[in-house]
């Protein structure tokens, strides 16, 4: 618990989740309402990517190779393979929480994240 707190204050005060405006729906600013991002899927593929290397830099060794090839291939194909991926328990896990935490406070949902267990 204490590892996801670190990584999440890191994280907060890190200057990716500086740069980018506060958005709600589908590219819409809080603020204005305006749709700031053309390629709305692209920004949240490259804001996911940024939130997986904070995660991989804090505990990458103790996350399972499994996990870690699902995320990256998800990565790699830009965000658009779906495919489940299902964190075991422990730092597989954690690091699931921490995405969703991240990609949430990016202003997306989690219905974006790769993450599920069949």
């Amino acid at each position: 618990m204490i590892r996801l707190i670190a990584v999440l204050v890191m994280v907060a005060g890190s200057a990716w989740a500086e740069t980018a405006p506060l958005i709600i729906d589908e590219g819409v600013n809080a603020e204005t309402g305006v749709n700031v991002t053309p390629d709305w899927r692209a920004e949240k593929c490259a804001r996911f990517e940024r939130a997986w290397n904070a995660v991989i830099d804090g505990q990458g060794a103790n996350m399972s190779a499994d996990f870690v090839e699902g995320v990256d291939a998800f990565v790699t194909s830009r965000c658009e393979d779906r495919a489940d991926i299902c964190p075991a328990p422990g730092a597989d896990f954690e690091a699931a929480d921490m995405l969703a935490l991240m990609v949430v406070s990016e202003g997306m949902t989690t219905s974006f994240l790769p993450f599920g267990c069949s």
